[in-house]
């Protein structure tokens, strides 16, 4: 897991000639408006969580429907990890969310 210098490092090679603000880079720096429903699942740990977390109120703010799922101690995607039972507490979280959206 890369820390946070790690992540800069990464961050810029990704951007190529980008701005760092473009929001193709990061949702955070989008307006986030006339969205369809939002719900993030985020570990804690995720040195990124904060940026979900912002994403998530910004979302709500513009009127976009939006929640965050929150696991203590999970990490960056911890959901790919199907042994872990915050991985199928995700899961069966995801499940009921599309349930309900797709119910007729």
């Amino acid at each position: 897991m890369p820390g946070s210098e790690g992540l800069r490092w990464a961050v810029r090679r990704w951007a190529g000639d980008q701005p760092l603000q473009h929001p193709w880079l990061s949702a955070v720096n989008d307006s986030l408006r006339a969205l369809p429903r939002i719900s993030v699942f985020h570990g804690e740990r995720d040195i990124l969580c904060p940026d979900a977390e912002k994403m998530v109120a910004k979302a709500k703010a513009a009127g976009t429907d939006a929640e965050i799922n929150l696991y203590p101690d999970a990490f960056h995607l911890f959901v790919g990890v199907p042994q872990l039972s915050e991985s199928r507490a995700a899961l069966a979280r995801a499940r009921e969310i599309i349930k309900t959206a797709t119910a007729i």
